[in-house]
């Protein structure tokens, strides 16, 4: 780079005599042919004192013409910790404006989706559980039916339309089983059913 660039880091009366000496740029500097003290013989008197002073420029120069230095392993992690930050935001409901009022959906949260009969809860879950299931293969999705509404056919049918392939291993609705008056006992009670 011109040292000019360097004005006012570099006084410029400095950069002017460096120029005078041939030295127009940082590579000419920081590759001189010749000790500082050569170099400050070269410069008019009075304008560098001494040659720790013009190390002092040189170690500017140095140090604007240098790539910040940049670890590996803390440049891994800082890249591990922004994945971890932002996991929920890799699975999307399709809805981007859905997406950013809840700021995505996983990342080991729960949601709760309530609203009218007919409003769209149910085709919105399984818009994000088939979503989920086809982002990561190897995970899965529990689906607790309250309503008595949940369509195995339904379910696949959409899931064959965006490319998921999912198995169901047993579908409990909670309505039928009396029993069942909490999250935790629907699922127990789903689970003994099934066997």
């Amino acid at each position: 780079m011109r040292l000019r660039t360097l004005v006012p880091t570099i006084p410029a009366d400095l950069v002017s005599a460096f120029e005078s000496c041939g030295i127009k740029t940082d590579t000419d500097l920081l590759f001189f042919d010749g000790s500082n003290l050569e170099l400050l013989a070269k410069l008019p008197r009075g304008l560098v004192t001494c040659t720790r002073e013009l190390d002092k420029y040189v170690s500017l120069v140095a140090e604007r013409a240098s790539a910040p230095a940049i670890r590996g392993d803390e440049e891994v992690e800082v890249v591990l910790r922004k994945q971890r930050e932002n996991a929920f935001l890799e699975l999307s409901s399709g809805v981007r404006e859905l997406d950013e009022l809840v700021g995505g959906f996983g990342g080991g949260r729960v949601f709760e989706i309530s609203g009218e009969q007919g409003s769209g809860k149910t085709a919105l879950a399984l818009q994000i559980s088939l979503r989920l299931l086809i982002a990561q293969p190897n995970t899965s999705v529990l689906w607790i039916d309250t309503c008595g509404d949940f369509s195995v056919g339904r379910t696949a049918r959409v899931a064959s339309e965006l490319g998921a392939e999912v198995t169901f291993f047993f579908v409990c609705n909670c309505t039928k089983n009396h029993r069942a008056n909490t999250t935790e006992r629907m699922f127990q009670t789903s689970l003994n059913d099934s066997r």
